[in-house]
């Protein structure tokens, strides 16, 4: 493997993760590449997708397949995904321990999620339910940042 970098990002739905990684990705020099796994889940079951155990596992196999690509083609490869369990943080950490990786945690208040949220329904049309966001921000809380400092 080689030594590209790994940017893993971290934080619910809206608090600003896409809009960093993008800003990142059009104002670095090097080459990087960014991955996330909503944009697969795009590519490989279009709008119709609802979550479920077996779909899952084709995105994170893809995920994997891109990933180990990009590490080799690239500099930095930035992962765009929301992380909020602390073992899918672990599990790239364990899996590529000669890459360095930099954990990068976005923290929003649940009000603020909720306010953007309506935003980007009225703005885009993408509605995540409440009730969603709302778990996953517990889960957020969880994980223990001074871990990956």
């Amino acid at each position: 493997m080689s030594k590209a970098q790994i940017i893993i990002l971290v934080g619910i739905p809206t608090a600003g993760k896409s809009t960093w990684a993008y800003e990142r990705y059009w104002n670095i020099t090097e080459s990087c590449y960014l991955l996330s796994r909503d944009r697969i889940r795009e590519q490989l079951f279009g709008k119709k997708y609802h979550q479920n155990k077996h779909d899952e596992e084709i995105v994170t196999k893809r995920f994997y397949q891109i990933l180990n690509i990009q590490l080799q083609i690239c500099d930095t490869v930035i992962l765009d995904n929301t992380h909020c369990h602390e073992k899918y943080i672990t599990e790239i950490v364990d899996k590529y321990p000669n890459n360095p990786i930099e954990v990068k945690f976005f923290d929003l208040p649940l009000y603020e999620a909720y306010f953007r949220n309506v935003k980007r329904y009225l703005l885009e049309g993408k509605w995540i339910p409440f009730k969603v966001i709302k778990s996953m921000h517990k889960n957020y809380l969880k994980i223990n940042q001074n871990k990956y400092e």
